[in-house]
């Protein structure tokens, strides 16, 4: 993923605003985003797998089923 400072000038907004959408992205699952280290997307397979085991009580539950191998997760 892009740095911080290239984030930046690529979407001509704040670094303040920048580290807030990273920080969202992040409570989501979605990244792994700590200091010092680069900023990372959580892999395919693990959020088809967190999707899968928190949605368990509702319809996406019963698609996803047809989607994630079970021996996946």
């Amino acid at each position: 993923m892009p740095s911080e400072r290239l984030l930046c000038l690529e979407f001509d907004v704040s670094r303040a605003t920048i580290c807030h959408a990273l920080d969202l992205l992040e409570e989501e699952g979605l990244i792994e985003h700590r200091q010092g280290v680069p900023t990372s997307a959580k892999p395919l397979e693990a959020l088809l797998c967190d999707l899968f085991h928190h949605q368990s009580g509702s319809v996406m539950f019963a698609a996803m089923k047809q989607v994630v191998p079970p021996l996946l997760c």
